[in-house]
């Protein structure tokens, strides 16, 4: 009674837990993944970096960028470990994590953290920055931002993951940019 999902360009390493109440340990390299657990499911442990995650009956979301990672407890309760505190999260509740410390605890924007799992890509007031980082994760070819004053400002909107070529041409229409595609 344990599901696991992937996002693209996502990799994992399984092994056991070693824990009084056996089960896994799946440690995410890179990416993103969503774990649900059910009632009665074994023990499972997700391993970010040095933070420790152990979901209780419910769903939780993890995502690498760089080197922080963003915990989201989509539904139930999920305890997070990390060696400067813990923090258990509750459903509709996140925290990003990495070797500078723990973030306070923010709300989930359930339909921005869930858009992968429906096929979409979903920014609100995202630095065009971290849309292109974001769209270049599901896109063959490579967008490559020519202007820091460009990268700043701040795009909105659902993209459908099968068409991102439509994102490109609103950023264009948007910020007046120019994309110029090579062979």
């Amino acid at each position: 009674d344990v599901e696991l999902m992937l996002n693209t360009q996502t990799s994992l390493a399984v092994q056991p837990a070693g824990a009084a109440g056996g089960g896994e340990r799946i440690r995410l390299i890179a990416g993103e993944a969503t774990l649900r657990r059910g009632p009665g499911a074994p023990f499972v442990e997700l391993v970010a970096g040095d933070t420790r995650i152990v979901p209780g009956v419910g769903n939780v979301a993890v995502w690498r960028q760089e080197e922080r990672y963003r915990v989201s407890c989509i539904e139930g309760r999920v305890e997070v470990m990390h060696p400067m505190r813990t923090v258990a999260l509750l459903e509709g509740e996140q925290i990003w994590c990495g070797a500078t410390g723990v973030s306070p605890v923010a709300q989930v924007d359930m339909a921005q953290t869930q858009a992968w799992r429906r096929g979409e890509l979903v920014f609100r007031g995202t630095p065009l920055s971290e849309a292109i980082h974001e769209i270049n994760r599901y896109r063959s070819g490579r967008v490559v931002l020519a202007s820091d004053s460009l990268a700043r400002h701040r795009l909105s909107g659902h993209f459908r993951i099968d068409a991102l070529d439509e994102a490109i041409e609103q950023i264009e229409v948007l910020f007046g940019a120019r994309a110029t595609r090579w062979p």
